[in-house]
């Protein structure tokens, strides 16, 4: 679509360089803001990364030499602002930020990524019960190339484990709060 436009805020490659100067693994937190669907903006942002990452691996592959730069490990959660994107571990933010925010406007998204604060969540108060599961469900731990790793849940698994959790929680009804989260981004809060 001609005419779209994803903009970056100045902000966000000023606490990159922070982040690496002080010799901390960057990591991201931004809010890409459409001004659109924030439904399509969601699915345009899976396409424009795996769009982005797929390159990065077929350049690795045709390369031979030197392990080229790593586009980063990515996870977005839909929010009421739009869609909340941590970026960590990305070896070459300058350029792959602007293949993805390239990547979303050939699929008609505009907006913009803005620098993000944690979401603030609700603390429990101090009288109420408590349980707090966390499971690792079966997979494998793969190794990268950079000496780093990740987990590889097994889809069937995940799905079993998630639908064991959802109706756990649905169980009380009204009379419990729960909250059920899947991913590697911190909590965030969500509607009842």
């Amino acid at each position: 679509m001609i005419g779209t436009m994803v903009r970056i805020a100045d902000p966000i490659w000023a606490a990159w360089r922070e982040q690496v100067e002080q010799g901390h693994e960057p990591a991201l937190l931004v809010l890409l803001s459409p001004a659109g669907d924030p439904g399509a903006a969601v699915n345009a942002l899976r396409e424009s990364v795996l769009e982005v990452q797929d390159a990065y691996e077929a350049e690795a592959q045709s390369s031979g030499g030197a392990e080229p730069p790593f586009p980063g490990e990515w996870n977005w959660v839909p929010v009421p602002d739009g869609v909340l994107v941590q970026v960590v571990e990305c070896d070459a933010i300058e350029t792959v930020l602007p293949a993805v925010a390239a990547g979303l406007e050939r699929r008609g998204v505009e907006g913009a990524f803005e620098l993000c604060d944690p979401p603030r969540v609700a603390a429990p108060p101090r009288t109420a019960h408590l349980l707090e599961c966390r499971v690792r469900v079966r997979g494998e731990r793969l190794r990268r190339e950079s000496g780093t790793y990740r987990w590889k849940a097994d889809p069937d698994a995940h799905e079993a484990i998630l639908a064991v959790a959802e109706r756990w929680c649905r169980q009380r009804g009204d009379r419990a709060a729960q909250s059920l989260s899947v991913s590697d981004l911190a909590p965030v809060p969500l509607e009842p």
